[in-house]
This record gives structure tokens, sequence and C-alpha cells, in this order.
């Protein structure tokens, strides 16, 4: 991996990151039926452009690192490269990038702590010293100390809060996945109007542990797929919240991926125990008749009731 190696480590993660997230991209059109295979047409452009943007490259040095690095990986076995009748790359698929991603990610894991390391290496000379300047100045012997922590020590307490809130935000974050599903199912019972619906969800990004998931990090827990009867398609992206606070926080900021740039409407959603199934899948439903699709809104009351539990 010639090319790889010679990029910096934060650089080799996104190149990566990149081609991953095509891949979903192009795997998520075939399987919705709107690409006819599983390779992204005409790579060559986009990844120059990454690398002109993370590597300071100029535009003719980025494209021909692209292509080299497209030949590499092609090689290496990562992805599959198709070239026209002049021996230009015409289109790739990827392959297999998850391990190379978990790889990745715990390079910069290791480099992050042998500069931890290093630091502390050095704050501990740094204290000698002193330490020693401060016994040539003083004829009686400095009193014995614990050395200083590196890190603090959370609270039990704290520590206790932080994962019950980490176990609540799964458990409305599975809860709201299961109400769309439903929702989803639902809307299948609408054929005149409905074509096609379907969910996908992310998974969970954590690099510490060697879990990359770009969809996740960008603030994508669910979309949902509608291919409106007799036109018409709409998607929209979601992130579960307990809190009304993260809610508006989220929704201040919010900003489209290039692979999220199809979706009509994305936002944060507030899903907790004060909140209904039936108000939570009432949002929903208004947020489908404000990006165009007004038709549902003749079976609002309907799908609804599967949500409005018995007394």
């Amino acid at each position: 991996m010639e090319m790889l190696e010679n990029l910096d480590e934060t650089h080799r993660v996104k190149v990566i990151e990149c081609l991953d997230s095509l891949g979903q991209r192009v795997r998520t059109a075939f399987i919705n039926g709107h690409s006819n295979s599983e390779h992204a047409a005409n790579p060559v452009p986009g990844l120059a452009d990454l690398l002109k943007k993370c590597a300071g490259l100029s535009a003719s040095v980025a494209k021909k690192r692209a292509k080299d690095l497209i030949v590499e990986l092609a090689e290496r076995g990562w992805i599959e490269c198709r070239r026209d009748e002049k021996g230009r790359i015409q289109s790739i698929k990827i392959v297999r990038l998850a391990d190379q991603l978990a790889f990745a990610a715990k390079i910069i894991n290791r480099s992050k702590e042998q500069r931890f390391e290093q630091e502390k290496a050095l704050l501990a000379e740094t204290e000698g010293c002193e330490k020693a300047k401060a016994v040539e100045l003083s004829s009686e012997s400095p009193k014995s100390r614990p050395p200083k922590r590196s890190h603090k020590i959370r609270k039990k307490g704290a520590a206790r809060r932080l994962r019950e809130a980490w176990d609540r935000g799964n458990r409305n974050q599975t809860r709201f996945g299961g109400l769309l599903n439903r929702f989803v199912g639902a809307l299948r019972l609408c054929p005149e109007i409905v074509a096609e619906a379907s969910l996908e969800s992310s998974g969970r990004h954590n690099p510490k542990k060697g879990k990359i998931d770009m969809r996740d990090h960008h603030g994508e827990d669910f979309s949902l797929f509608i291919l409106a009867n007799p036109e018409g398609r709409y998607r929209l992206i979601y992130d579960a919240k307990s809190a009304l606070k993260d809610v508006q926080a989220f929704n201040r900021k919010i900003y489209f991926t290039r692979e999220q740039r199809d979706a009509c409407k994305k936002k944060a959603i507030l899903v907790n125990d004060r909140r209904s199934d039936a108000e939570i899948i009432e949002e929903v439903l208004q947020d489908l008749i404000d990006s165009g699709f007004s038709e549902v809104a003749r079976y609002t009351q309907p799908i609804l009731e599967r949500f409005v539990s018995p007394a």
C-alpha cells in the first residue's frame, strides 16, 4: 500500500471513509432499484477533490494521486475497477473496507496514545528538574507527594448518570426504529398513494473501539425512503434524541453530506417516555406533508389509530 502509506494517518482514514461512504450510497441506490449495479461511475474527481482539500495538493497532482490510489486498492482486492476501451477508470465497486476502517482508526488511536505518553514523560522530566532545584536551594528535604494524575477520575455518581443517559438513549433509539418499521408497514397498505416504502438504520460510530459508521457520525440514525404513486420520491433522515435541548441544538445546525443531498428533510426528533407513539408518528407524517407528499394527509387518522394504545 505504497500510496496509502505515503499519506498522513488522518488523511488515510478520510480516503477510506470516503470510499466506504460511496460504496454504501451506491449499494443503497441498487437495493432500492435506482441503479443497475453497485459500481460507482467516474470516481476519480470526487477522490481527487478530497485529496486536494485534506492534503493541500494541486488539482493535477490530486487527480494523479486519486488514479494511483484506485489502482493500488484494486490490486489489493479492496475494490473492483472497470476501465473503458482507452484504459481510463470508468467505475469502481467497493468490495471490502470495513476491516481497513477499523485498522486505520486503531492507527490514529495508537499515535494519540504515543503522543500522550511522550507528553507525560516530558512532564515527569520537567517536574524532576524542578524538584532537584528545590533541594539545592533548601537544606530540608522536600515532602514526598503522590504524582499528579494525567486525567481526572470520574466520580461514581457521575459515571452512573452518564451510563444511565447512554442506556436511555439506546432504548429511545430502538423504540423509534420499531415505530418507523410499523409506520412503513402501514404505508404499504396504501398502494394507491405509496408504491414502495423502506427503512434503513445506521450502526454505531466509535473510533476508539474500532467501530466506524459515518452515517451515524453525520447524524443519520434512520433514513425513511418512500416511492409515491404515481410519481414522487421522498427521503427523510432522523436522529433520535432523548432531550429537547439536544433536539434544538441539532436542528439549529443542519448540514447535508454528499450522500444525504437527495433527502427532503433531515432533523432530530424527540423520543422519550413523555411522548406517546402516536405523537411521534404524527410528527413524522407532518414532515412528509411538509416535504410535498400531501396525499398522505388523507390517511393520517387511520394510520395514527394503529399507534394509539388501548385504554
